[in-house]
């Protein structure tokens, strides 16, 4: 049996990676020995020099949409577009050089467009001669649409749960989608998509984005949101690649809404049978404030309204939907009631079902922990996001045992908004430092695309805790450099299968990455990904 020495680099072993200069060697599939700069090196049939890299034990990213980011190299990118006019240009642009079908774009953020107005749907029938046009926002909660693809999805009246469809005064679609009702228009338009592609096309395009994991590091991918109609295609991507892929089930209908049993599998791809639950939305968050919490924001509204010259502050506040419910000031977006969101879980854990819960504002982290304390310890699931939440409902989650997974990666470009509109000060704002003084089990994530996939900057935006404009937010919430590997590592593997991996020790699997040089340094990259002791991908991919 051949072994393979790994001198001169700096290696992160250990169940709690920790580093430290010296080497390793694989023999077998598996990690034969570690040793110092001061302990003797091996004979081995194959010696690698990596003078001045890392070595860190592999990425684990419990929480990629891997499915949905396989249709960015079909798609138009709409990450530049600043205004609907832009977004305009794009369409009639791609309908005159597209002969037919779906006009597909993703990553738009209207968010901070000027009056934070999207085009119409009826100006994007008139920009694209009448085909059905579907702009993706980078959320992956909403979407905008135009008449001819709210035809085709049978989107023809306000009548949409949650008031998942936006309408004028008169009643009439806008062509903003939300939630459940963007989920179950995107089935429709993929499912439309995937029929004019060649024969394995949808396949093929999973293996790339497959390649593009392995070239970050990471080793094992949960895909949280597998429909039934995209089973075949997941288990076939399993075979094709080396990347370790599981998922969750979610409805047939659309991957925002919840499953039933009828929608249970009979393959889960690497990892062990798992249902994905939607508490809340991503702009649509299920969140409470005490009053004078709310009053502070009501006031950073309009300060900031005064300071940009812009009512787009005043108009946030005023449209979410609020109300003063038992000494609070909520937003409740939950979008399933306490006995539905109860007898689901408590059906899918009989039958053995990891639970992963997506909860965005406090509210929805309370709802959750209430509902899993009732079905009692270990709670057998994973908390989504936990974005915005207070004290009362980390120690609400912690007594459940649940994991939670968290997306550090979302600082740098959202953190600026946050920031400006207060919410730091009202609650801990991803809150990975409270979390595991609390004793919860942590994983970095990425939530790809709607976050970078790019695991070493999940790492730095976790210690770092940066914004774009050079500011910090909630600098008590970095994690140490030591916690943030064990995060997107070995303790990353809790939020897919409950139990961590057991890092770079003797008689491990060999699943490592080789960086450049330090992963905290902006300049690393990664060069290869090792799963069982084999090059598996090499840093730098295009295709």
């Amino acid at each position: 049996m051949t072994a393979l020495l790994i001198r001169g680099a700096t290696v992160w072993a250990g169940t709690a990676p920790l580093p430290a200069a010296g080497w390793l060697t694989v023999r077998g599939g598996r990690i034969d020995a570690i040793g110092g700069i001061d302990t003797p090196e091996p004979n081995a049939d194959e010696i690698h020099d990596a003078t001045g890299a890392h070595i860190l034990p592999s990425f684990v990213d419990c929480h990629t949409h891997l499915s949905t980011s396989a249709w960015l190299p079909v798609a138009g990118d709409a990450s530049t577009w600043r205004c609907r006019e832009d977004a305009l240009r794009a369409v009639e642009a791609a309908a005159n050089s597209h002969e037919r079908g779906w006009l597909l774009f993703m990553n738009m953020d209207y968010s901070d467009w000027s009056g934070r107005k999207p085009p119409t749907a009826s100006e994007l029938e008139a920009a694209s001669g009448g085909r059905p046009v579907f702009l993706v926002d980078i959320s992956l909660h909403r979407a905008i649409v135009s008449e001819s693809a709210l035809r085709r999805c049978d989107i023809t009246s306000g009548r949409g749960i949650h008031g998942d469809v936006t309408c004028s005064r008169r009643g009439t679609p806008t062509g903003e989608l939300w939630e459940g009702a963007f989920a179950r228009a995107l089935r429709i338009a993929l499912e439309e998509i995937t029929r004019d592609l060649e024969p394995g096309g949808l396949v093929a395009l999973l293996e790339r984005e497959a390649r593009r994991h392995l070239s970050y590091g990471i080793t094992d991918a949960h895909d949280p949101c597998i429909p039934a109609s995209l089973r075949a295609s997941m288990v076939a991507l399993c075979a094709a690649t080396p990347l370790r892929v599981s998922w969750s089930v979610v409805s047939a209908a659309g991957i925002l809404e919840a499953p039933e049993l009828e929608d249970l599998a009979d393959n889960y791809g690497a990892g062990p049978a798992s249902a994905k639950f939607f508490l809340d939305g991503a702009a649509r968050c299920a969140m409470c404030l005490e009053p004078a919490a709310a009053l502070a924001l009501s006031r950073r509204a309009l300060w900031l309204a005064l300071r940009r010259v812009s009512l787009d502050p005043l108009r946030d506040l005023f449209a979410a939907r609020s109300a003063y419910t038992a000494g609070e000031i909520c937003s409740d977006y939950r979008r399933m009631t306490e006995p539905d969101l109860r007898r689901r879980l408590d059906a899918f854990r009989e039958r053995g079902l990891r639970l992963k819960i997506h909860a965005i504002g406090n509210l929805a982290a309370r709802q959750a922990a209430t509902a899993l304390t009732g079905l009692g310890s270990p709670a057998q699931a994973t908390l989504e996001h936990l974005l915005f939440v207070r004290d009362a409902e980390i120690e609400a989650v912690a007594r459940t045992g649940a994991s939670v997974s968290i997306q550090p990666g979302f600082l740098p470009h959202y953190g600026p908004s946050l920031l400006d509109r207060g919410l730091p000060h009202a609650m801990h704002t991803v809150p990975a430092r409270s979390l595991l003084d609390a004793e919860i089990p942590l994983s970095i994530s990425s939530d790809n695309p709607c976050g970078p996939l790019d695991p070493l900057h999940n790492l730095r935006a976790a210690v770092e805790r940066r914004l774009d404009d050079g500011r910090t937010l909630d600098e008590g919430e970095a994690l140490t450099r030591e916690q943030a590997v064990r995060a997107a590592t070995v303790d990353a593997m809790i939020g897919i299968t409950g139990a961590p991996k057991p890092g770079l020790v003797a008689g491990a699997p060999a699943d490592f990455v080789v960086c450049s040089g330090d992963p905290f340094d902006h300049r690393t990259t990664v060069e290869s990904t090792w799963i069982a002791g084999r090059r598996a991908g090499f840093g730098r991919y295009h295709e």
